[in-house]
């Protein structure tokens, strides 16, 4: 979860912006928005031995005015494939707003190879820097 003192429409326009998303993902090296419910970024990853960039395209597959929004996305690089799903929903809170969000992600290909302690702590790792990045920039 997160806090932020900002109101929930202030909140859900900025997780629903893709220029916004864009700008939270970390080790982006390229991006094009489509439209407002797509977009798509080629990032650096690395993973114990394994480094290089993947591709991924974004959509949003769900929106409920200011209170949730759900972002799919697919993405391929270093002999893998990724599948990713985040929910995310806003509930009022003191002086801002909570958000809460669950994740669902499907690894294919070499990376899955890794293993998942590995891939665990890099994704752990990476929601990290997204949770703190988007803490600063919502309440900017």
């Amino acid at each position: 979860d997160l806090e932020a003192p900002v109101s929930r429409q202030k909140f859900y326009a900025f997780i629903t912006d893709p220029a916004k998303v864009i700008s939270i993902l970390p080790d982006v090296v390229e991006s094009k928005i489509a439209d407002t419910g797509h977009f798509s970024v080629r990032a650096k990853a690395g993973i114990s031995y394994l480094k290089g960039t993947l591709n991924f395209n974004f959509e949003s597959a769900a929106r409920e005015e200011g209170k949730m929004c759900k972002i799919a996305g697919r993405g391929s690089g270093m002999l893998s494939s990724l599948e990713l799903s985040l929910l995310i929903t806003l509930d009022d809170a003191p002086g801002g707003t909570r958000a809460h969000w669950s994740a669902d992600a499907t690894v294919g290909g070499l990376l899955a190879s890794v293993g998942g302690r590995l891939i665990d702590g890099v994704a752990a790792k990476y929601v990290k820097q997204i949770t703190e990045s988007l803490r600063q920039k919502v309440a900017a």
